[in-house]
């Protein structure tokens, strides 16, 4: 089972603490895992007890190659019927079986888990997609304006791209080539990677991209993808700057 934690940069709301310490403010914490699907599990007294927030999807259940991340405060000033004010957006992305075959959807809640709002074209790839990664440079203003972004590999010639969203994962660009940017990269990961995470740096929105691969003989004599029976013994890291100033 593939098990994903994210906690809130500040608390959701304020709990008591275990033995009766009321008051105490507990970041609210985010638990994913693949099993038949996606399940996500929210906790207000620091990893106690948890409660799960189940994403129905018309779809139905996923493949699973789970993600989750918290993003910026929800865009609400009272409650509505998907939002609630002082909160945070959390995103939860995964390989889907429908309505396209291994692309990846992208989940986020704006009333902590009570309800969910799915993009089911977030990463398109005509090659499929296998391993997507999730981060988010989360807004301070607000998480209509998170930058998220879905790092992964094809099943075909393994190379490693990223699709990002400024508008808080409603919307994506189009995927972009992150071997294609450096000719040392794509020689020496050629037809098989391993995506290895994508993270944003909080403070200045700066992107790295990681994977790891064995190096051009070994990934073009040894079955390239397919076998996954090299040793892997390089780490890549890809950096970008911010496309914007943090908001």
């Amino acid at each position: 089972m593939h098990l994903c934690r994210a906690v809130a940069r500040k608390p959701d709301q304020k709990e008591p603490a275990p033995g009766g310490n009321r008051g105490h403010l507990f970041p609210t914490e985010w638990v994913a895992w693949q099993a038949s699907g996606t399940h996500v599990a929210r906790s207000d007294d620091g990893g106690h007890t948890f409660v799960q927030t189940p994403i129905s999807n018309l779809f139905g259940s996923d493949v699973g190659d789970v993600d989750i991340r918290v993003g910026g405060p929800t865009p609400c000033s009272v409650v509505t019927s998907s939002c609630s004010p002082g909160t945070h957006r959390v995103y939860v992305s995964s390989l889907e079986k429908l309505p396209l075959v291994l692309q990846t959807h992208v989940a986020y809640s704006d009333d902590r888990g009570a309800s969910w709002t799915i993009n089911n074209l977030a990463a398109v790839n005509p090659s499929f997609i296998d391993r997507p990664w999730l981060a988010v440079f989360a807004s301070k203003a607000s998480a209509n304006l998170d930058q998220v972004y879905i790092s992964y590999h094809d099943f075909s010639a393994s190379q490693i791209n990223v699709t990002a969203s400024n508008d808080g994962g409603q919307t994506f660009g189009p995927s972009v080539d992150v071997l294609a940017q450096n000719g040392m990269a794509e020689t020496q990961s050629f037809c098989n990677t391993v995506p290895s995470g994508i993270e944003v740096d909080p403070e200045t929105g700066e992107v790295y991209v990681k994977w790891i691969t064995a190096d051009p003989v070994a990934n073009t004599t040894q079955g390239c993808n397919i076998t996954q029976i090299e040793s892997f013994h390089q780490v890549w890291i890809a950096h970008s700057p911010p496309p914007m100033p943090a908001p």
